[in-house]
């Protein structure tokens, strides 16, 4: 079976090693059969002021609509910038939902099996209000007993 998109949604990161000035990246997280993908990173400046709705997620499209994503190549999207990263399901040990106090999204924290006292990744989630449900849900039938 060939790998396919299972959802899209719009993420965050800090860069830490900016001390005073908030910069950060602007992704999608693309999450697959067998991985996640962060592709199509963008360098901004400031904290994010949007939060939007999922891209795409299978269980909610249509069939014409998931057919249309499985013309997507995973691989090109990797490809396409050296700053993308994948991080097969594998990998992953657990993950945990984490919303800051006064804060408009939610953190995505992501342990492995390295070390499962802290989050080797951490990605801030950047949707909606009414969107949440969905996605924890999403994260929970791709992701069996690891949230």
């Amino acid at each position: 079976m060939s790998e396919e998109i299972l959802g899209i949604f719009p993420g965050w990161m800090r860069d830490k090693s900016s001390k005073w000035l908030a910069k950060g990246w602007t992704f999608n997280l693309v999450f697959t059969t067998d991985r996640l993908v962060v592709a199509d990173m963008k360098k901004r400046t400031g904290n994010p002021t949007f939060l939007g709705e999922p891209s795409y997620v299978s269980s909610l499209v249509s069939t014409r609509d998931q057919l249309k994503m499985n013309q997507i190549s995973v691989e090109n999207m990797l490809k396409a910038d050296a700053e993308n990263l994948e991080i097969p399901y594998s990998e992953i040990s657990s993950v945990e939902m984490k919303s800051p106090f006064g804060v408009g999204h939610r953190d995505l924290l992501i342990f492995t099996n390295e070390n499962w006292d802290s989050p080797k990744y951490s990605f801030s989630i950047m949707i909606r209000d009414r969107y949440r449900s969905v996605f924890e849900e999403f994260l929970r039938t791709i992701l069996p007993g690891k949230m």
